[in-house]
């Protein structure tokens, strides 16, 4: 199975080197991942009723974590990506992120650090309430922001964290790009205006489909050729 693991990344960094490109994986989901495997009220509860079990659960996937981070980081990747989707204020306060997270999501990105890779924070919404606790966190990039959810302030977002982080942030799937290339053009213009171009990296939050408008996608690529 490692030398598996290994082949396949061996054939994305060929790919990537002929195009000058760099190499992510993914690792770890945890309460992310945790709420697929409970669900997400069980969840919810589990961490008040049953903490240990989740304390448990998670640092069970975090030595996983580790371990692969060392595998990847001898194997040619530049960049992990730990999923964060579902670790935000929408389910849990601050405090309880960083007693069931924080330690654990240091830990990972130094040890992506120490192997020469770069570390990437998904976090899609529910960010507001938790900005001290997003910036007390050592990853390199957030990605997946949405910048319309309800509540979410860029300007607040980029004076809290740009400091350490770069943003991984373009127009919102939900929002921007199934309304078509207008909405998606203001988009990327109103993500220039915020965060600038350095410790940017345009991309749709947190993903284009195709069941949504490809002339969207092509807008959004256009009006980033015309601002980059």
């Amino acid at each position: 199975v490692l030398e598996q693991g290994r082949g396949r990344v061996a054939a994305a960094r060929s790919l990537a080197d002929k195009y000058d490109l760099a190499v992510k994986a993914g690792v770890g989901l945890g309460l992310t991942g945790a709420q697929q495997l409970f669900g997400a009220t069980e969840l919810c509860m589990k961490v008040i009723e049953e903490p240990d079990l989740v304390d448990a659960c998670l640092e069970h996937e975090h030595q996983i974590n580790l371990r692969t981070i060392e595998v990847l980081g001898d194997s040619g990747v530049d960049i992990i990506q730990r999923n964060g989707f579902y670790e935000t204020a929408d389910f849990y306060g601050p405090h309880m992120l960083e007693k069931y997270l924080g330690r654990r999501l240091r830990k990972e990105t130094e040890a992506a650090h120490a192997a020469g890779m770069l570390m990437v924070y998904t976090a899609h919404t529910g960010l507001m309430p938790i900005l001290d606790y997003l910036a007390s966190l050592t990853m390199d990039s957030l990605f997946g922001i949405d910048i319309a959810f309800k509540g979410t302030d860029p300007l607040k977002l980029r004076d809290k964290l740009a400091s350490t982080k770069s943003f991984w942030i373009g127009p919102s799937s939900t929002f921007h790009l199934w309304n078509g290339p207008q909405p998606t053009r203001e988009a990327v213009r109103q993500v220039f205006e915020v965060f600038g171009k350095t410790g940017l990296i345009l991309s749709p939050c947190v993903s284009a489909h195709s069941i949504m408008p490809w002339e969207s996608t092509l807008a959004m690529i256009d009006e980033w050729k015309r601002l980059r």
